[in-house]
């Protein structure tokens, strides 16, 4: 099963922000790890770009403010459950959505009772700077044991794919913030994939 998904990024008023989705329903009505990229199925004969365009539209209701040209691919990523995801990013500086107006699905609440009724995929969405970022992102989208090392966990899934990227994010933000000086050159670690380290080459660009 393989899905695909849109990460925004800006630089906001504290540092780089980027834009997240809360899950709806009531299984993730009181998690705190309930936000996840928009994203979701491939379907057959879809590119996987043309993929997370859709589902941008689909689930916050407004078309996403890029096109498949402004996409940087990420790579695709395994979560725990084996499903795969790509995730693209974008910068999307001056994007804004009042209100979410997502597609629903139809879940049968309680489980086993015959009755079912919709509910949003998505029913909150907003910029959030990459630290609180970090702890809202989805936990079944950073699979790791106790003993993994943090790179395995951030280059392994989906949720890595994110996390990672809001690391480079950061690091491009606090280099552009002094001018771009050598010695406050970000520092991609080796174990990044070649993608993000030309997605971290796309934002100090225009730093630069």
């Amino acid at each position: 099963v393989v899905s695909a998904g849109l990460l925004l990024h800006r630089t906001g008023p504290s540092g780089p922000e980027v834009f997240l989705a809360h899950m709806g329903g009531p299984f993730w009505r009181n998690r705190p790890r309930a936000w996840s990229i928009p994203k979701g199925l491939v379907e057959a004969g879809e590119q996987p770009d043309v993929t997370a365009l859709r589902e941008f539209a689909e689930e916050i209701g407004v078309p996403a403010p890029v096109g498949a040209a402004d996409l940087t691919d990420l790579g695709e990523f395994r979560q725990a459950s084996g499903k795969r995801v790509r995730v693209f990013a974008a910068a999307a500086s001056g994007f804004s959505v009042d209100t979410v107006r997502s597609n629903t699905v139809r879940l049968e609440l309680p489980r086993g009772s015959g009755r079912f009724v919709a509910v949003p995929e998505v029913d909150d969405a907003r910029w959030v700077g990459v630290d609180q970022a970090r702890e809202l992102v989805v936990a079944g989208q950073v699979p790791a044991s106790e003993s993994g090392s943090r790179a395995d966990v951030e280059e392994g899934s989906a949720g890595g794919a994110v996390l990672r990227a809001l690391s480079v994010l950061h690091q491009v933000h606090h280099w552009s913030s002094h001018s771009g000086d050598a010695a406050s050159a970000p520092s991609i670690p080796a174990t990044c994939s070649s993608r993000l380290r030309r997605f971290a080459r796309s934002i100090a660009s225009p730093a630069r």
